[in-house]
C-alpha cells in the first residue's frame, strides 16, 4: 500500500517532503526519523501539506481508520506487560485499539502461526520469554489486526545470530506472501543496507528525503552529510578500490569474499 507525503512540512526547521513508499521494504534512519513515524501512525499531523495512504489522507478525524491500516511493533516492550501472560499482553493491546472480532481467539492463533509460534505460548509469561521470542511475539500481536502497513523500530536489535535470521525470514514473508509495505526504523547501517529496498535519510539540513537503497549506501557523500554511518562492506570495498583494487559493491559477505579472490 502506497504512503504518500505531498509537500509535508511539520517542525518550522524541516525542508518540505515530497516522496512515496511503495510496496516495499522501506529503511528510515536519521534524527528526524521519529516525526516520519509519528505521522504515518497518525500520532501527529503536518503543519503544511498531507499525507495520505492509498486513498486516505491522515488528519484526525481518519484516526481510527489509520489504527486499522497502520500497526507498530516498538523497539522494547512495556515494562507494566512483564509479569503478564502473553494472552493479558494481548488483549491489553487489542483493548487499546479498539479491535473486535467474533473469533478473536482464532485471530490471536493465526497470527502466532504467521511469526512460527504455537498457542502453547499463550500461557507463558513476559519475562520468561527470551529476547527473540518476545520480538516475535510482539509483531504477532500486532498482526491481529492485519494491517496493511507494518512499522518495525529495531527489529533485530540484541537478537542473536539464529534469531536474526528468523526475524528477517519472517519479514520477507510477510512482504512475499502477505503483501505487507514494511517499513523498518533503524540506525543500523548494515541491516538498512543489506535488506530494505528504499530508505528514508532525515538529517541533511533538516531534509527528510527518499532513495533507492542501493544509490544511498554506495554514495559516500549522501552518508556523510546525513550522518548516516556507512555500511561495513561499502567501507571495506571503497577502501580497497581506492587502493587499485576492482572490486564490485556486494550486500553478502561470502559474495565479497568471491570477488577478492577473483580480483586481488
Amino acid at each position: 500500500m502506497e504512503i504518500k507525503f505531498e509537500n509535508v512540512g511539520y517542525k518550522s526547521n524541516l525542508s518540505y517532503a515530497n516522496f512515496t513508499i511503495t510496496s516495499s521494504i522501506t529503511g528510515i534512519t536519521g534524527k528526524n526519523k521519529q516525526y516520519v513515524v509519528d505521522m504515518i501512525c497518525g500520532d501527529i499531523f503536518p503543519m503544511i501539506g498531507k499525507v495520505s495512504i492509498g486513498n486516505i489522507e491522515l488528519k484526525e478525524e481518519e484516526k481510527e481508520q489509520i489504527y486499522k491500516l497502520v500497526g507498530v511493533v516498538r523497539k522494547q516492550i512495556d515494562n507494566s506487560f512483564l509479569d503478564c501472560s502473553v494472552m493479558h499482553h494481548i488483549v491489553r493491546i487489542l483493548d487499546k485499539s479498539n479491535y473486535q472480532n467474533n473469533n478473536i481467539t482464532v485471530r490471536i492463533k493465526d497470527a502466532l502461526q504467521m511469526v512460527g509460534l504455537d498457542e502453547s505460548y499463550l500461557t507463558r509469561k513476559i519475562q520468561t520469554l527470551s529476547t527473540g521470542e518476545l520480538k516475535l511475539i510482539m509483531i504477532g500481536a500486532v498482526l491481529i489486526t492485519n494491517p496493511k502497513i507494518l512499522i518495525l523500530e529495531e527489529p533485530i536489535l540484541g537478537l542473536d545470530f539464529y534469531n536474526k535470521r528468523k526475524i528477517l525470514k519472517m519479514i520477507h514473508l510477510l512482504k512475499e506472501k502477505y503483501h505487507k509495505t514494511i517499513l523498518i526504523v533503524s540506525e543500523d547501517s548494515d541491516f538498512l543496507y543489506q535488506y530494505t529496498e528504499q530508505v528514508i535519510f532525515t538529517d541533511d539540513c533538516n531534509r527528510i528525503q527518499l532513495y533507492n537503497t542501493d544509490e544511498a549506501f554506495l554514495d559516500i557523500d549522501l552518508l556523510l552529510s546525513n550522518h548516516v554511518e556507512v555500511p561495513k562492506l561499502v567501507k571495506f570495498t571503497y577502501k580497497a578500490n581506492r587502493k587499485g583494487a576492482k572490486l564490485h559493491y556486494h550486500k553478502d559477505i561470502r559474495d565479497l569474499i568471491k570477488d577478492i579472490y577473483k580480483h586481488v
